[in-house]
């Protein structure tokens, strides 16, 4: 059983749509390579594993049970070599100490001052390979896993959203402050998995908190609805307890972990010639047009995170084309519909509305106008709920039918 079909089947229970839970795993083993392992892009530019990545949908879609799940995985203590004398003794000094982690996490809730702190607490000696010799690095490894993402962009937190743009790339981010010394990370490396609904995430769009720069360097995956529901998750069985094992396992293992990886030269040429292509970009929508900017390096860090996902990487060789193609269709599957949430975060107030009156339509059915004025009272007037439905009909976003609106698709 390969690792990809054992995540699915510890996930087999889980109400959470497909993109969700193939996105968990993609996020969890870029989590466990940390900057030990980068694809060479060019002997001056490594490209590191880590990706952000936002799961989009409505409350009830599943979201924060594939964070959750990535979490249980990652979330794995270091032996604590202390004697029992030892233990106790400390205790009886200190308290009982706070566990200690192979992965470091952010808190759920964090200040810009609180994530400085945590991620350089993270930082730790890490033996690598750089030019085929193993040298010694401290690298600040730190991952973020959300129920709520948007909890990083709230008002007041621009400086931490600041740094984590900077620390995308693993550049090392330095702050000059007025009065408070100079803040430094030296070879951060940050993961962000988390969750938001369309709403939270256009409010925070339209605050600014989330520019063309940190949304160029998210992948959005967004879902409308799970393809299921149930009350409660059944508890793992005797097979799903041993895919969990393998994964675990494996996780241990890429812990320890460094090196490069190379692009084929035939994947470098086949690349460059794809990306001049007008179908590079899938999706035309505006709103993607940074995105697309920064899609190689979103293929490389997917190329990278699938080549280690698996065992045999160590004699695998170049990234080849072929795998360049399977990372580009997986990114294409996401593309289609990563427009849908970010449409709402510009100046027209009333996007969001449209496209709740869109998502009102498809789950209740045919509805007059007076029914969806009801349904809206609070959000708009009457001469704007008209207007929005003037819209939607222009964009065959819905249709009208014997004094009914319904949804198109």
């Amino acid at each position: 059983m390969t690792n990809y079909e054992a995540w699915q089947l510890a996930m087999r229970d889980v109400p959470a749509p497909a993109l969700f839970k193939e996105w968990g795993f993609y996020s969890m083993i870029g989590a466990a390579l940390e900057r030990r392992v980068t694809v060479f892009a060019s002997d001056d530019y490594p490209v590191m594993a880590n990706m952000y990545v936002f799961l989009v949908g409505a409350p009830g879609t599943g979201k924060g049970l594939t964070t959750n799940k990535v979490k249980s995985m990652l979330k794995i203590e270091k032996p604590d070599t202390r004697s029992q004398e030892q233990r106790i003794a400390d205790a009886a000094k200190t308290g009982p100490r706070e566990p200690q982690y192979i992965f470091p996490m952010a808190a759920a809730s964090t200040t810009y001052e609180s994530f400085l702190c945590c991620i350089n607490d993270a930082a730790r000696p890490v033996d690598v390979l750089r030019g085929g010799k193993k040298v010694k690095e401290f690298h600040a490894p730190t991952t973020f896993l959300l129920d709520e993402v948007t909890s990083l962009f709230v008002k007041g937190n621009e400086r931490l959203a600041t740094a984590l743009l900077v620390m995308w790339d693993g550049q090392d981010y330095s702050n000059k402050t007025k009065n408070k010394g100079n803040d430094f990370v030296k070879n951060p490396v940050v993961n962000v998995l988390g969750g938001t609904t369309p709403h939270s995430l256009q409010n925070i769009i339209r605050s600014e908190f989330i520019g063309t720069g940190m949304s160029s360097r998210v992948v959005f995956i967004y879902v409308e609805r799970s393809e299921r529901k149930c009350l409660v998750i059944p508890p793992a069985d005797e097979e799903q307890r041993a895919a969990e094992k393998q994964l675990k396992d494996y996780i241990i293992g890429l812990s320890k972990v460094s090196g490069n990886v190379k692009l084929a030269p035939a994947t470098i040429t086949m690349m460059n010639e794809r990306m001049n292509r007008p179908a590079w970009k899938t999706n035309k929508a505006g709103c993607l047009e940074d995105y697309y900017e920064r899609k190689p390096i979103h293929l490389m860090k997917l190329m990278l995170i699938r080549r280690m996902s698996e065992p045999g990487w160590s004699n695998a060789g170049e990234l080849s084309p072929d795998e360049a193609l399977e990372a580009l269709a997986i990114l294409e599957r996401a593309e289609i519909n990563m427009h849908v949430p970010l449409a709402g975060g510009g100046r027209n107030e009333l996007a969001p509305i449209a496209t709740r009156v869109v998502r009102c339509l498809r789950a209740r059915g045919p509805l007059t106008e007076q029914e969806l004025l009801v349904e809206f009272y609070n959000d708009c007037s009457h001469e704007e709920l008209q207007s929005v439905l003037v819209d939607l009909q222009t964009q065959y976003k819905i249709s009208y039918n014997v004094s009914k609106y319904s949804a198109t698709s």
